[in-house]
């Protein structure tokens, strides 16, 4: 398993070799060591769901595609949640999750979203023009390969003429500027708290990426409303 993340080499040269010691913390491996070593033993793990938070933020592009590859090849039968900024890294999930200020704002395909021209379509949009169409290719090849009998469809328009609306998450584009003083005071307020409803939300619309049975427990997984009291009438 350590060769598949390319790290196999590296413990066979350290002493001790394969039964070399790992200090407190991995303190004696680099930080992007440290995630593949973590991303390997979840690969033996027979978890059933797997996550993810920025998995791969510490390794280079070439190590990146490798934990890719392996993630559609050996886990592929597995509930993969990812968090991730690098937007290449998620492209070819089946659902994509756009989060906005603590709130969901988007939740669909990955290509679909790009149809849809919205928050994902804006963040791809911020990539350039070149990153878009790759990211549009790799949505492309995912969607017609898990959806055949969908066929040869595309409708996404890479046309980058949109203004793009004041909004958090597309600060990283170098022609944002401050939303209105309407914009910032809804931003301060709290989020509300929303774990149960993407639970929820997630069984809902994808009953069939999952086992029937995991799929009604989390649709019935939510907080039930306690039954009013009715007095008793007198006889």
């Amino acid at each position: 398993m350590l060769d598949k993340v390319n790290l196999g080499s590296y413990f066979r040269k350290v002493p001790g070799g394969l039964d070399a010691k790992i200090m407190a913390n991995a303190t004696n491996l680099s930080s992007g060591q440290k995630q593949l070593l973590i991303f390997a033993a979840s690969l033996i793990s027979k978890s059933f769901c797997v996550f993810m938070d920025e998995a791969t933020s510490q390794v280079d592009k070439g190590n990146d595609r490798m934990v890719q590859q392996l993630i559609r090849e050996q886990l592929s039968d597995r509930i993969v949640f990812s968090i991730a900024h690098r937007l290449d890294t998620v492209i070819e999930f089946d659902r994509i999750i756009v989060m906005d200020a603590g709130r969901i704002v988007e939740f669909d395909r990955p290509a679909t979203l790009l149809r849809k021209k919205g928050h994902f379509y804006k963040l791809c949009q911020n990539t350039g023009h070149e990153n878009f169409l790759k990211l549009k290719e790799g949505a492309l090849r995912h969607e017609r390969e898990a959806y055949p009998e969908l066929g040869e469809v595309d409708g996404i328009d890479a046309d980058f003429n949109d203004d793009i609306a004041d909004n958090p998450i597309e600060k990283m584009n170098p022609s944002y500027t401050e939303p209105p003083e309407e914009r910032k005071a809804e931003e301060k307020k709290p989020a509300p708290a929303q774990g149960p409803a993407v639970i929820q939300k997630i069984a809902q619309q994808m009953p069939q990426d999952i086992p029937k049975d995991i799929a009604k427990e989390l649709a019935q997984d939510q907080p039930q409303e306690a039954p009013q009291e009715t007095a008793k009438q007198e006889a």
